[in-house]
């Protein structure tokens, strides 16, 4: 046998392993809806104390830690707070409405199974300002979210084995409505 017949049999030997390992490998399943990337930003007829009270008082309710806050300035940067997460079902809804943000769904070919996080951690900064005409504006931007989703498998024994992947997050809004909610 030629080293160049020896080589193509290698190669296409190869070329199958690769692609029944790619065949495997779990799929990211894109959104189907578009979520608001725009810092949140709502007006209340409120007074700077009552909205800064507030605000305060919903973090410490909710167990939102704060890396930051600076009263004279009106800014605070949330911690890291671990969030519900939810996913989109086959139409595009929220399978959670009430869930803070919204991740891709992976598809494992191998277990024909979707995964997806269901919980994350999300940081936001909120800056809280004081309007000319006696109103205060409070705006809320969304700095991180981070969701690791987990697909198992079982081997050839009777071990499960986890391969983790970051998956993109998006804010659903609700948990900028719930702070507007509880500032009017």
């Amino acid at each position: 046998m030629t080293a160049r017949k020896i080589d193509t049999t290698l190669m296409k030997k190869f070329l199958i392993v690769l692609l029944l390992f790619a065949s495997c490998t779990p799929k990211v399943i894109p959104l189907k809806n578009t979520y608001d990337s725009k810092p949140f930003e709502t007006t209340t007829t409120s007074d700077f104390e009552t909205v800064w009270s507030k605000v305060i008082e919903l973090f410490a309710k909710k167990g939102i830690g704060v890396k930051i806050i600076d009263k004279s300035s009106g800014f605070i940067v949330a911690q890291n707070t671990a969030a519900p997460i939810t996913t989109e079902d086959k139409n595009g809804k929220l399978l959670n409405p009430t869930a803070w943000a919204v991740t891709q769904k992976l598809y494992d070919p191998g277990s024909r199974k979707y995964y997806y996080a269901k919980e994350g951690t999300i940081e936001w900064n909120i800056f809280i300002k004081r309007n000319t005409d006696s109103t205060t504006t409070i705006n809320i931007n969304l700095i991180d979210v981070t969701t690791i989703t987990s697909v198992y498998s079982i081997g050839y024994t009777t071990t499960a084995t986890a391969k983790t992947f970051k998956t993109r997050a998006l804010t659903t809004g609700v948990f900028e409505k719930q702070v507007a909610d509880q500032i009017k």
